[in-house]
């Protein structure tokens, strides 16, 4: 399932990648400001937050990498006996 917009700029977060994408924008808009400096607290929270949510896109990635090596081991062992 992919971000989707919803009304007034939400967006629907079902997965880390999504998290990830909205905290970007977020931490941009910081940047972009004019004094992003008065931000500094509320950006190194959010640059917290998406190093944790990227932190969960690769360990679910190496799930689902280590889930697929799995299956083929255990369909090769099913096709020797």
């Amino acid at each position: 399932m992919s971000t989707k917009k919803m009304g007034s700029g939400w967006q629907k977060i079902s997965k880390p990648e999504d998290l990830k994408k909205a905290i970007t924008r977020m931490l941009n808009k910081i940047l972009m400001s004019e004094d992003p400096v008065m931000h500094a607290g509320r950006f190194a929270s959010l640059a917290n937050a998406w190093t944790n949510a990227h932190r969960l896109f690769i360990e679910d990635e190496e799930m689902i990498a280590i889930k697929k090596r799995l299956d083929n081991l255990e369909r090769k062992r099913e096709e020797k006996q």
